[in-house]
């Protein structure tokens, strides 16, 4: 027996068209559900907004970055700036490439020969040069300082912040002899102020009540020493004051010296005064400082 479909057909159809309303239906509550959360969503997005907008604090900071954002931008056109001129320093001050220097050529032996000479020339010069300013040279003339200077010995002289003083041996000028044009190598016996007294008797000297020791002078046993045109008392000594600014010279040799006991040579006035004797330099064999 066959089956048969007691469904009636009206009922068959008011289901088919009722699935449909009930798919719009879903579909109508999903699109209104997802507006509503939205619309949700802005408004506290604009709740937010207007709370920051209101915070005194939100504004400073707001601030703040505007300002470190400004300082950035300074400073990297700032920097950017600097880069530039930099650059063109560089460029301007660049130094062009040194030249290759060919390699020297060896002096000739007349070229050594040559620069051997100028530095001969410029070492004579300089110590002439230096001679003429703080040193001289002289020779001695006669036997008047024997017998600690003899006859054509060569001496170096200088009158360099010099200052006489007893025992120095000095080479002078005297306007009373010769017009003070031939020089006078003696010894300084006292200086200006000092009281000179001379024993020719026995050959003694004192300066201001000091004997002095003379081992250099050339004494001569039984003779007395010559007192030229000083005054001499009856004890055959000679007494006198040397004058201010000036010195009393005497000769090794006392017996064959023309000095300050004659009126010819007198006392010496400093300006006089050529230099003081540092170095004997010949005879070689004697050559070094004279005492």
């Amino acid at each position: 027996m066959d089956n048969l479909d007691l469904t009636p057909e009206n009922e068959t159809e008011e289901k088919t068209a009722s699935a449909p309303r009930r798919r719009a239906k879903r579909d109508f509550s999903f699109s209104s559900f997802q507006e509503e959360a939205d619309t949700i969503t802005f408004e506290a997005v604009d709740e937010e907004a207007e709370e920051k907008k209101e915070d005194p604090s939100f504004e400073e900071e707001t601030e703040s970055e505007g300002a470190e954002e400004s300082l950035a931008s300074e400073e990297t056109d700032e920097n950017k700036d600097k880069k530039e001129e930099v650059t063109l320093d560089e460029l301007y001050n660049k130094e062009p490439p040194a030249e290759e220097q060919p390699d020297e050529e060896p002096l000739s032996g007349a070229g050594n020969l040559f620069d051997w000479l100028k530095s001969f020339l410029l070492s004579l010069t300089a110590v002439i040069f230096i001679f003429t300013l703080i040193f001289r040279g002289v020779t001695v003339s006669g036997d008047s300082m024997l017998p600690t200077l003899e006859d054509r010995e060569y001496l170096i002289i200088s009158d360099l912040l010099y200052e006489p003083k007893t025992g120095d041996i000095v080479v002078v000028q005297s306007p009373n002899y010769k017009g003070g044009t031939e020089p006078l190598i003696k010894r300084v016996i006292a200086t200006g102020g000092q009281t000179l007294k001379i024993n020719f008797q026995t050959w003694q000297v004192w300066v201001d009540g000091v004997e002095l020791q003379e081992d250099y002078i050339a004494f001569e046993e039984g003779l007395n020493m010559n007192p030229e045109d000083l005054n001499v008392n009856e004890n055959n000594e000679a007494e006198l004051v040397v004058e201010e600014n000036c010195v009393f010279v005497m000769g090794d040799h006392r017996n064959d010296s023309l000095d300050s006991r004659s009126e010819a040579v007198g006392q010496i006035d400093q300006r006089y005064i050529m230099g003081r004797v540092m170095l004997r330099v010949t005879p070689f064999s004697k050559f070094g400082k004279v005492k």
